[in-house]
Formats: structure tokens, C-alpha cells, sequence
């Protein structure tokens, strides 16, 4: 298989523009609004003209949600937590954490792995995908079906054309664009009707899929569905497993964990890619019906699974409820 040498430079600016977004985001001036926890405008729009991989070229008084690229970052900063919100001399401020000190200690491959992990694990589609996220989100499996059929290097035209993909979606091709995996054709949005009410809303003509993004692609739909993977979708929609689950057949269902990174193994050279996005480890809630009336708030690892807790049982205080919910609306958690 080919192998890429990620850099810097390759197969966009996006390592380097959130080397320059880390340092931005810890100034002094920058702070986080009380309403949306995002950033300011003064520090949104000095960031902005300092991006490589994409600009947004607005004035000074725009909203987070329009900047894509920035709006990307500071949520898979908080998202990872990389960075917390936390009170500085009267303001939010977006704290480092250890795991910030940790992603600077990376190399240009596995930090851009690092980032593609955050997007596809830990960031809340709802948060990027201009409003439209909660259509976005069930058909991402067709999008990709859609991407993976179009021929490599070959203009596709994608709107009112027989390989259409909703506008809905469109959101999406400029997030995969960010990472090189794809080029987006010229953007309609400033004259299509429809879209001037909503913030950040993108429609391309067309999307010119390149080998690099292709075998990414191919490789994440197989290995890494997101339905499964992604932490906020497996939280408003479920699922069953969890990431990186992998069965043993030999050990009656118990699970092994996998990381991310693992999977995209065979594109990178030897030994470039080592380390995947510093984190804790992912913990979700069970509510165990014990009676009628009684039931438990059970904390469990991601490495346990239904099959296996008969082997483990970790203390938990017990309650009394009349209207207990069902276990499979328990929410997820990180620890």
C-alpha cells in the first residue's frame, strides 16, 4: 500500500493552523462568552486571518458559527478536553489541560491523526454541521456509501446531478476538506435563496475525491463506523458495543479494547504513527432494575461489556423510584 508523509504542508495546513489555534486561544485577550461557550469575535476574527487551511473572511462582530475551521478547533478542543473552561480574572478562559501539554509532544502525523480521531470520536456533529446535524447525522453511513463510489481524482458534480448528495450534507464535505481528504467545487451559498438564514450554510457544485481521502474513507467505514465510535451520537441516538470494541470469542463476549489510530495504520510510514489523541478513559452509566421500585446508577469502563459484568460489579448507591427509565436511555459519561 502507499504510504503519505504527513507534514506541516500535507495534505493541508490543518496541523499547522491548530499549532497556531492552540496558541492563539491561550492569550490573554481570548475568553469564552457565558451564553455558548464559544470564543470572542476579537479573538475569532484575529485567528481567522491567520489560517491557512481555510479563511472565512468576515468582519469583526461574526459569531463562532461562522468560522468553520475555528469553530471546528475550539470544539474539539473543549470536546477532548484539551482545554477547559474555567473563571480567569472575571472571564471563561480556555485553561490547558495535561492532555494539551501531551498533543504538543506529537508529530505532524500523529497529531493530524490526532485531530481526524477527535472529529470522528468526541465532536458533536451538532455543533459543526450548521443546524442541520440532526439530519446529517443517521445518513452519514450513505454519505460515505455515495463518496467511496465516485471515481478518484474526477470532478463529481453533486448538486441536481445523478451522484447527488443532500445540501444537508455539504457541511460535512467541507470538514473532510479541511483534512485534504477531498476538494469542494465552487460554493453556491451566497446566491442560493434558502440558506441566507442560517449561519455558515455551504452548497457545492461539485467534489473532486483524491486517492489519500479515498482509502481514509474506505478505511473508517469499514473499521470505524461512527455510529459506533462517536461518543455525542451514540448519546442521542444509541448503540450497541462501544469504541473500539473488538470480541474474543474465546473469553464468552469479553471485549478488548482498540485505538483509534490503529486502523489507518498501513498509510503512514513505519513507525510515524505511534500515538493516537491523549485521553482518559471513555465511562458510561447502566441503571440496573434490582425491583420493583429499586434501582441502581452503575458506572462501568468502556471495556465492559452487558456479557461481562457478571464478572465485575462495582459498588453503587441504591435508590427508590416509582418511574425508573430505561437502561438503554442511560447517558454516556467520560471519566
Amino acid at each position: 500500500m502507499k504510504t503519505y508523509d504527513i507534514s506541516e504542508a500535507f495534505p493541508t495546513s490543518i496541523v499547522a493552523d491548530f499549532d497556531t489555534f492552540l496558541a492563539g486561544v491561550e492569550s490573554a485577550d481570548a475568553y469564552l462568552t457565558k451564553a455558548k461557550l464559544t470564543l470572542d469575535r476579537a479573538t475569532l476574527h484575529a485567528l481567522d486571518a491567520r489560517m491557512q487551511t481555510f479563511r472565512t473572511e468576515t468582519h469583526p462582530r461574526t459569531d463562532q458559527e461562522y468560522y468553520a475551521l475555528l469553530n471546528l478547533f475550539q470544539r474539539i478542543c473543549m470536546a477532548t478536553r484539551l482545554h477547559t473552561a474555567q473563571p480567569v480574572k472575571g472571564n471563561l478562559r480556555m485553561v490547558s489541560t495535561e492532555s494539551a501539554k501531551s498533543f504538543r509532544q506529537l508529530s505532524p502525523c500523529e497529531k493530524y491523526v490526532a485531530l481526524l480521531e477527535a472529529l470522528w470520536m468526541d465532536v458533536d456533529w451538532a455543533d459543526i454541521a450548521t443546524r442541520w446535524a440532526n439530519a446529517f447525522i443517521p445518513g452519514h453511513d450513505f454519505l460515505l456509501e455515495a463518496l467511496l463510489e465516485f471515481p478518484i481524482g474526477e470532478k463529481v458534480k453533486i448538486l441536481g446531478a445523478r451522484r447527488s448528495i443532500q445540501i444537508e450534507q455539504h457541511s460535512a464535505l467541507r470538514i473532510f476538506s479541511f483534512f485534504g481528504l477531498l476538494e469542494c467545487g465552487k460554493s453556491l451559498a451566497p446566491g442560493f435563496q434558502e440558506l441566507q438564514i442560517y449561519k455558515g450554510r455551504v452548497v457545492y457544485e461539485s467534489v473532486t475525491l483524491n486517492e489519500f481521502g479515498h482509502g481514509i474513507l474506505k478505511t473508517l467505514a469499514a473499521h470505524r463506523p461512527r455510529g459506533l465510535w462517536n461518543v455525542p451520537s451514540r448519546r442521542e441516538f444509541g448503540a450497541g458495543g462501544f469504541p473500539g470494541q473488538a470480541w474474543d470469542g474465546d473469553a464468552e463476549g469479553l471485549a478488548t479494547p482498540e485505538p483509534f489510530h490503529t486502523a489507518l495504520l498501513p498509510f503512514f510510514p513505519a513507525g510515524t504513527l505511534t500515538r493516537g489523541m491523549p485521553r482518559s478513559a471513555f465511562t458510561f452509566s447502566i441503571l440496573e432494575i434490582t425491583g420493583a421500585s429499586m434501582w441502581n446508577w452503575l458506572k462501568s469502563a468502556t471495556n465492559r461489556t452487558k456479557e461481562s459484568r457478571r464478572y465485575w460489579r462495582p459498588k453503587a448507591k441504591t435508590r427508590s423510584s416509582t418511574g425508573a427509565k430505561n437502561s438503554n436511555d442511560a447517558p454516556w459519561h467520560r471519566g
